[in-house]
């Protein structure tokens, strides 16, 4: 029995009583040999819909169901997957309606079209699940050629060979290709094939994407972006913010071009953007019906009310850390919190708590995504800089080549009719530092690119590193 996978948190379109499992999935397929293709499904579901029952002679409560992949070709079944899985907790309570498990199957196939029957039940409930999904095998050609894209819900640097690991990278997929409010920023992966590579020679390629929408309306593009050939296979990374798309279906299409012969290979996938229809605001409440102290900060001890201020320090002006430092006692550092955070919400018409909730939601981010050898990832330039600007709307990875440290670019369209921050791994040791931005209250560094130039090449199977 496997316990589960990963546990992604995504909110459901609609949740009502359920009398099935919904099953939710997903596919793509790489370039495996010249005569064989690797597949991968994704396969995903609630946590809220599943049965959780007591524990037998235990403490706590567990579901408990299972995943039936067959993979089907021509009506005969050539491949079968059957998972088992246990998730347990100590109280309901903390079981998350709107929490995804997500597994992945894969499978080394000949290059054909093929469907996949995914079964999911619960032994809890005996409830069951059903899911069909027409399979289209990318297949090679003798040009450059790309592999399917595919969506993901995280990509993040790793050297854990797990389920999700793939070409030094975690690679989460999203199963639903569905992008909301809480999760804003499409992740993409995708693998260039048969690229002109020889030892010695410059060559290179463009990348660009656009996103259409079912009308075939161009409603974003991107640049192309001219980039180097390392090997015979490459992979593009690289992600976006869609949430200031109108709520619809879109294709989000990718193209590359060889340099050297004008060849172009395209691709496209669909996805979803969900906004949920919004309710009419209610009015805040005056300041006098509000308590002196956010009872949130009641159990809070002296080193925990420090490290909030600390973290707040990136948006605090000189007079008001001069005031903090100054304090005399855990109350008064409560009621300066309190009334710190209130003025945040004031000055952007928010709701009471709404500016604590979301830079403290950033600094989580942060130090599950950017810290390193025992340094906090708020504490970062990344983490800084999300902190006070919030999620880019694109950004875009670069790994290291012979010549080129691994650097990350993020984009912000609204700074200043767009600014950009380019942070480098000078060191190797996964800290990327701020090297430049074209934000005039950040550093400017026009020579940032003749800095990043130097480092080695790491590849995973043929791949470039991240």
């Amino acid at each position: 029995m496997r316990w589960l996978l990963l546990l992604l948190s995504l909110p459901l379109l609609v949740l009502g009583q359920i009398r099935y499992i919904p099953v939710y999935a997903d596919y793509a397929s790489f370039c495996s040999t010249d005569s064989t293709v690797y597949l991968e499904i994704y396969v995903s579901v609630y946590q809220g819909n599943l049965t959780y029952l007591p524990v037998k002679n235990g403490i706590g409560y567990e579901a408990n169901f299972s995943h039936q992949v067959s993979i089907i070709r021509d009506g005969k079944v050539v491949e079968t997957f059957q998972r088992k899985y246990r998730n347990a907790t100590e109280d309901t309570s903390k079981v998350a309606q709107y929490n995804q498990f997500v597994d992945i199957f894969k499978a080394e196939l000949p290059y054909a079209d093929y469907s996949a029957k995914i079964e999911t039940i619960d032994q809890q409930s005996s409830l069951r699940g059903e899911y069909i999904l027409d399979i289209k095998s990318i297949h090679p050609t003798d040009k450059i050629y790309l592999s399917d894209i595919e969506f993901c819900s995280e990509i993040s640097r790793d050297t854990t060979k797990n389920t999700f690991f793939k070409n030094n990278l975690r690679v989460v997929p999203n199963p639903r290709r569905v992008y909301d409010i809480l999760h804003p920023l499409l992740f993409y992966y995708v693998e260039l094939n048969n690229l002109p590579f020889e030892p010695g020679m410059t060559k290179g390629y463009e990348f660009s994407y656009t996103i259409t929408n079912t009308k075939g309306d161009t409603i974003k593009r991107k640049a192309p972006v001219q980039k180097k050939i390392v090997n015979n296979r490459q992979a593009e990374i690289g992600g976006l913010n869609v949430m200031a798309l109108p709520k619809d279906v879109y294709f989000f299409n990718i193209t590359i071009k060889d340099l050297q012969t004008d060849e172009i290979s395209t691709t496209r996938r669909k996805f979803y953007v969900f906004k949920p229809t919004r309710k009419k605001e209610q009015a805040v409440a005056a300041n006098t019906t509000l308590p002196d102290i956010d009872p949130i900060y009641t159990d809070m001890t002296h080193d925990q009310l420090q490290e909030e201020f600390d973290m707040a320090r990136y948006i605090a002006s000189k007079k008001e850390e001069h005031v903090f430092d100054n304090l005399e006692n855990d109350q008064a550092m409560r009621k300066f919190l309190t009334d710190f955070w209130r003025r945040k919400d004031k000055e952007k018409f928010l709701p009471f708590g709404s500016s604590r909730n979301t830079y403290l939601r950033y600094a989580a981010y942060a130090n599950d995504n950017f810290g390193y050898m025992g340094k906090k990832g708020w504490k970062t330039d990344r983490g800084r800089v999300l902190m006070m600007y919030g999620e880019p709307d694109e950004f875009e990875r670069f790994p290291n080549t012979m010549n080129m440290v691994p650097y990350v670019i993020w984009r912000y369209h609204s700074l200043e009719g767009g600014a950009i921050f380019v942070f480098a791994d000078l060191t190797g040791f996964g800290e990327y530092r701020l090297v430049h931005s074209t934000y005039r209250m950040e550093i400017q560094n026009p020579d940032w690119q003749q800095q990043i130039q130097q480092g080695n090449t790491r590849e995973i199977n043929g791949f470039q590193g991240f």
